[in-house]
């Protein structure tokens, strides 16, 4: 009978085995499929808000704006010509500013990647910062509105204060959900 015994246990003990081997290779399967979607959302991410910087400092733009503030130096009587300018400026500046939104925009719609394979911690925060992108789209959207519209110094500082407020927080929310999803692939923060 004992050798029944020794044949059961270590059968039950392949069996165990097996059964944890299974389950650490699942949660490693997945661990590896939400690093990458992650790893891919956020490479996407940084590069739209890192076009949009280049395009905001571009030395084109740098000389446009120096330009314009050598011109009101050596022309300020010339306020129409300046305004034109500065107006142009503006227009420009405004345009990379709605292909920036365009851009987040279809980040937005591209979260439903993350949802599918995310923890339902980061899911709960996923919308939240979707709700926060799309405020801060809204907050560009009006300072730009203003910036271009109205002349030089006009336009009301509580739109400024509301975008850098939205922008605040959306900064926050990016910084919560990496560090939930830094815990989903199992990297700790100290």
């Amino acid at each position: 009978m004992t050798p029944y015994i020794l044949l059961g246990l270590s059968l039950l003990a392949n069996i165990v085995q097996y059964i944890i081997k299974r389950r650490d290779d699942e949660a490693k399967e997945l661990r590896d499929r939400r690093f990458h979607i992650y790893g891919e959302y956020f490479a996407k991410l940084d590069n739209v808000n890192a076009q949009l910087y280049a395009a905001q400092t571009s030395d084109e733009v740098l000389q446009e704006v120096r330009s314009l503030m050598d011109f009101a130096a050596l022309h300020p009587n010339e306020k129409q010509t300046l305004l034109q300018k500065y107006a142009a400026l503006m227009q420009r500046l405004t345009a990379t500013l709605i292909d920036w939104m365009k851009e987040q925009a279809t980040l937005i719609d591209e979260i439903s990647k993350l949802r599918l394979v995310a923890s339902p911690q980061v899911v709960a925060v996923l919308d939240q910062y979707v709700e926060s992108v799309r405020s801060q789209v809204q907050a560009s959207v009006t300072m730009a509105i203003q910036t271009s519209v109205l002349p030089p110094g006009q336009f009301d500082p509580e739109v400024m204060k509301e975008y850098t407020t939205t922008l605040n927080a959306l900064n926050k929310m990016r910084t919560d959900l990496l560090t939930l999803m830094r815990r989903d692939v199992g990297t700790r923060d100290k």
